[in-house]
């Protein structure tokens, strides 16, 4: 591959994002790329450094990244309808985008869904969003997954994940990242007044994660009022999770 290409720092940016959830380690490992390219361009072997000042993706506290109204109608102005698809799953099932690819026929019965997840082994139980429900209804029925790639073949976590990284750049929203959804979701389930426990239910949080998001989330004040159209708030109280979470 020719280092000194335009897509070269897209190519790193995408093997980073492999390891989104592990934001150090990824880092660690792009920092290392970016000197052993700094090195040979100071050596004459390369035209540029595609990566001098690559993007981090280790915040202390991405808490404060959320999916914001006016930052999801930028994303979906710039994302094609198959990379949106995939963006409202994680927002409106609260899960990891390796669980979202997966994601098919077998794990949804009458209105309600349940996933293993990949990451953890914790089972995720919870109502099927209106957003969600409308995903399901036009994916093919020929097609086991909910979700699907332009091509037409099942997402792989990888090409998900760089896609949507070009969609945010397009987007002028680079700080944002497909993770970020999973944890607005959960916010935007706190904002319509789901407690601990339904919250743990759905994202595969234990109990205690999940009421130190909501502890956090009140302490700053957060954004009650930020998303005028809530799915969430359709299931405030109604319908928490039927499985067993750990504290």
């Amino acid at each position: 591959e020719d280092l000194n290409a335009r897509e070269t720092r897209g190519n790193f940016e995408a093997w980073r994002d492999t390891m989104a959830d592990r934001p150090r380690t990824a880092d660690y490992a792009m920092t290392v790329a970016a000197r052993l390219l700094s090195w040979a361009f100071k050596a004459g072997k390369l035209d540029v450094n595609r990566l001098a000042h690559a993007d981090r993706l280790y915040n202390a506290d991405r808490s404060e990244l959320v999916w914001t109204p006016a930052k999801i109608a930028a994303l979906e102005a710039a994302a094609y309808p198959e990379l949106r698809d995939a963006f409202r799953f994680a927002l409106y099932t609260m899960q990891r985008e390796g669980d979202c690819v997966v994601f098919g026929r077998q794990h949804v019965k009458d209105g309600r869904f349940r996933i293993r997840q990949q990451k953890t082994g914790a089972i995720a139980v919870g109502p099927v969003l209106a957003p969600v429900q409308a995903i399901i209804d036009r994916a093919p029925k020929d097609r086991l997954e909910f979700l699907g790639a332009r091509s037409g073949k099942k997402w792989g976590a990888d090409h998900l994940r760089h896609e949507f990284r070009k969609a945010c750049s397009k987007a002028g929203l680079p700080e944002m990242h497909f993770h970020d959804a999973r944890g607005t979701g959960i916010t935007m389930a706190v904002a319509a007044g789901w407690d601990a426990g339904q919250i743990a239910a759905m994202s595969g949080l234990t109990l205690t994660e999940s009421s130190r998001i909501i502890e956090s989330y009140f302490a700053r004040g957060a954004l009650d009022a930020a998303w005028p159209e809530n799915p969430y708030r359709t299931e405030s109280g109604n319908r928490g999770g039927n499985r067993d979470v750990q504290n």
